[in-house]
């Protein structure tokens, strides 16, 4: 069950390679998401 869903928090061996990846897609997602509810 856990593998179908989407892995947003990565497991122990990638958790080095998300952390920047990761919050730069956090940054844009909140970006659009700020520009959808004002628009």
């Amino acid at each position: 069950m856990r593998k179908n869903t989407i892995d947003f928090v990565p497991d122990d061996s990638a958790s080095h390679e998300w952390t920047e990846y990761d919050s730069r897609l956090v940054e844009e997602y909140a970006e659009q998401l700020r520009t959808i509810s004002i628009g």
